[in-house]
């Protein structure tokens, strides 16, 4: 089953609801892509090489969502929105500096 259980889920969660329509049809659209991409792909690979490249994007998939996805538990739709969009960046960014300041 994986990872694909739970686009929905996501979406709904994250996305504000001016936009959460149609990333939901995205999110849909994007779904059966990928189930047709894999029914026509399941055949053609050796059994092994199959359950390793499905197993290596699931591991993929798992750490983008446990480094990425902020944790939603008892937060309303505009406290998510506000962790989603108006965060600070978590990478410090240092203005460019010129060449004489380097030197000093």
């Amino acid at each position: 089953m994986g990872i694909s259980s739970l686009y929905l889920a996501i979406l709904s969660e994250v996305f504000p609801l001016e936009v959460k329509t149609k990333m939901m049809n995205f999110g849909m659209v994007m779904f059966w892509l990928t189930l047709i991409t894999t029914t026509l792909l399941f055949p053609l690979i050796p059994r092994w090489c199959s359950y390793l490249l499905f197993l290596s994007i699931q591991t993929i998939c798992f750490i983008i969502l446990f480094k990425y996805l902020p944790e939603t538990t008892g937060k309303t739709l505009q406290e998510i929105r506000k962790i989603m969009v108006d965060e600070e960046p978590k990478v410090e960014i240092k203005p460019a500096t010129n060449a004489e300041a380097l030197l000093e």
